[in-house]
């Protein structure tokens, strides 16, 4: 895998934690605040969650590629 792939890599499931540990934390009252997230950031997270398990089953598959061949 090329940089640019692994630092584009880095940055999706970066962003997918964070905003995860983001919702998470506002719905189990740890951040009040964070409570009235509007569902645009709720359809974000869900946006980052797929690309994050797309790209960790293209490294999945990557991987098994390797180990044929």
């Amino acid at each position: 895998m090329n940089s640019g792939l692994r630092r584009l890599a880095f940055v999706l499931y970066g962003g997918w934690l964070f905003v995860t540990v983001l919702l998470v934390g506002a719905h189990a009252s740890f951040a009040p605040r964070l409570d009235v997230l509007p569902w645009t950031a709720l359809a974000g997270a869900g946006v980052l969650t797929v690309v994050g398990a797309a790209g960790l089953g293209e490294r999945a598959v990557r991987l098994v590629q390797s180990w044929v061949e």
